[in-house]
């Protein structure tokens, strides 16, 4: 429950820091705009988003937003507030556990996406998200203890990530 909490304190400050509308008043089942925020009000608004309130970056930070397939809305949502971030983390690939250290993945980048992405804010940078898909602790402590296969994967990942 801590971690809640802290996140639910983090994103309250990071709004009033960037001074932006996360609720949309325009919707009918929108949140009402409040000084007084319950936790459980904030989880219930985490995709409310004014859409006509779309003001440049107001901080100086970088700001990464995360893009996943299981929530297409963001892939929508990363395009239209596209100015406010810094850096955007899709998640396209996987590397599934295997001696091999395969990359997959690669048909599901979005290149037209990408460059709608840049046509709003051409100074984003991509930083692809490597999802370890379906690893188990004996995955993780096999791949740890053996500098042969880490020397292996980094081989097989690093041309992805460059390319």
């Amino acid at each position: 429950m801590f971690s809640l909490r802290f996140f639910a304190l983090l994103l309250f400050i990071c709004k009033s820091i960037c001074d932006t509308d996360i609720l949309d008043s325009g919707r009918k089942d929108a949140l009402p705009l409040s000084e007084k925020i319950f936790y459980k009000d904030f989880l219930n608004s985490f995709n409310f988003y004014n859409k006509y309130h779309i003001s440049p970056k107001k901080i100086t930070q970088a700001s990464l937003a995360y893009v996943t397939p299981w929530n297409s809305k963001g892939y929508d949502i990363a395009k239209l507030f596209a100015i406010k971030f810094s850096h955007i983390s899709p998640v396209w690939l996987r590397l599934p556990p295997s001696e091999s250290c395969t990359v997959e993945g690669l048909h599901d980048i979005d290149s037209s996406w990408i460059s709608a992405v840049r046509s709003v804010n051409e100074d984003v940078k991509f930083l692809p998200r490597l999802l370890f898909d379906g690893w188990t602790e004996s995955d993780y402590q096999k791949l740890l203890r053996s500098s042969g296969a880490q020397s292996k994967c980094i081989s097989t990942i690093l041309p992805v990530l460059k390319g």
